[in-house]
């Protein structure tokens, strides 16, 4: 087998094994799947899937990327638009909420606690890759916010950083939770998920607007 034919060979392995891996973890938990687990499904020997994956955490740290990953190429194909900034930010919550609801990519790690201290990607090439790429999207979208308020479309009221903060915390707490109560806000509220999340981003727009109580 030649060179070129082994390292499609690995990269295709390699694919087969976050995808199995990216289902186990969203039906049992990181906790609950184990290597041993991950391997039987993938037919691979636990020592093959060693050569390619150090441990379940480097696993987990792929499937993250890969999801990062594909969420900044969503929002630079939004920006490259040069939509105004309503459009902007309903584009990117709805890529936020398709990229979720897909199952391709391991969410909740995307949500979850990411090793991003100077001692950890010292030596992780994937943490480090993962820190520069959330960086990047912090850069694109803060970019676009003060863009918005520079032309008059956005009044903010509120520090840069804090408005980065609420807007990561509440849009991905909104998209992830709002799925496990998918039911329940249709039996409480009379009004499907969408519907929910619609008027959901429309009031976090607002308060990003209304800013620092005083």
């Amino acid at each position: 087998m030649n060179s070129k034919r082994k390292i499609q060979l690995a990269d295709f392995n390699r694919t087969v094994i976050l995808a199995t891996a990216n289902t186990l973890f969203l039906n049992h938990g990181i906790e609950g799947t184990t290597m041993d687990e991950i391997a039987h499904e993938v037919g691979f020997s636990k020592t093959t899937l060693y050569t390619y994956f150090d441990s379940k955490q480097d696993i987990v740290d792929h499937l993250i990327l890969d999801g990062m990953e594909r969420f900044h190429q969503e929002v630079v194909k939004i920006v490259s638009r040069q939509p105004p900034f309503r459009e902007f930010y309903h584009e990117l919550c709805q890529s936020l909420v398709a990229i979720h609801d897909s199952g391709i990519v391991y969410f909740p790690g995307i949500t979850g606690k990411i090793g991003c201290s100077e001692k950890e990607m010292k030596n992780n090439k994937v943490l480090t890759n993962i820190y520069m790429l959330g960086e990047e999207i912090n850069h694109i979208i803060a970019g676009e916010i003060s863009r918005a308020a520079a032309n008059k479309e956005l009044q903010l009221n509120a520090p840069m950083a804090d408005v980065m903060m609420l807007f990561w915390l509440c849009l991905t707490g909104l998209v992830e939770k709002s799925a496990n109560k998918e039911a329940y806000i249709f039996r409480h509220l009379e009004k499907d998920r969408k519907s929910f999340l619609n008027f959901a981003f429309d009031a976090l727009l607002l308060m990003i607007e209304k800013g620092e109580s005083r």
